[in-house]
């Protein structure tokens, strides 16, 4: 977190200072006042600069997590996946509430104010707000996508639920229909129709497959068992 106070002739930096974002800034400083001259929109720059610059690499960090919780959600089905989903996009919303002020800030700043005088200064701005609003688009477009993301995941659930219950209710309907040949002939007859017990069993067991596979045939040709 840092915290800038920018005035026509001072510049207040309240910062961690393990903040590995400013390990290289006094070199960074040198240069830029070297080439800008002594004023404080040089260090303002200078600051803003160091801190605008690794927000691509965090973008990227981003879209790689994204593409993986997409690969874990969508192909793998992982549940534990979700939780990861939600989490990254309470970072994502964090971020994106620390980018979009500091880039609307400098959009007024990259204008001709008292404490940026010099051109190159505010072209120097200008690239750098223009830094974060690629920043804000990439985080708002991820922001999008991960609510698509969750409910593919809850249709394919959803789907995969209804081929469960469809297999269910074919092999519910098989048996039932199945179970209801034997019944017919034990309550019916008195004895095995017409043959003797042992061949009248295994008529009833054929009788019984082939009922049962022409309506396993009805559902496959209606796509129920897929």
């Amino acid at each position: 977190e840092l915290v800038l106070l920018v005035g026509d002739r001072f510049l207040v930096s309240i910062h961690n200072p393990e903040t590995q974002q400013f390990s290289q800034l006094s070199e960074n400083l040198e240069r830029s006042l070297s080439r800008y001259g002594v004023e404080i929109g040089a260090v303002a720059f200078t600051v803003l600069e160091s801190i605008a610059v690794h927000y691509p690499l965090m973008v990227e960090e981003v879209r790689l997590r994204v593409d993986a919780l997409e690969e874990r959600v969508l192909n793998r089905e992982e549940p534990e996946g979700i939780t990861d989903l939600y989490q990254l996009r309470r970072e994502l919303t964090a971020l994106r509430r620390v980018i979009a002020p500091e880039e609307a800030l400098i959009g007024s700043r990259a204008t001709p104010v008292s404490f940026v005088s010099n051109p190159e200064i505010q072209e120097g701005l200008l690239d750098i707000k223009h830094i974060m609003q690629r920043a804000v688009d990439d985080i708002d477009q991820y922001l999008s996508m991960l609510p698509d993301i969750l409910n593919t995941y809850e249709a394919l659930k959803s789907d995969n639920l209804n081929r469960i219950l469809k297999l269910l209710t074919v092999w519910s309907i098989i048996l039932a229909a199945v179970a209801l040949l034997p019944t017919i002939l034990g309550i019916s007859l008195t004895q095995a129709p017409n043959v003797s017990p042992y061949l009248g069993y295994v008529i009833s067991l054929g009788a019984m497959t082939l009922f049962g596979g022409l309506i396993w045939y009805f559902f496959k040709r209606r796509g129920w068992t897929a």
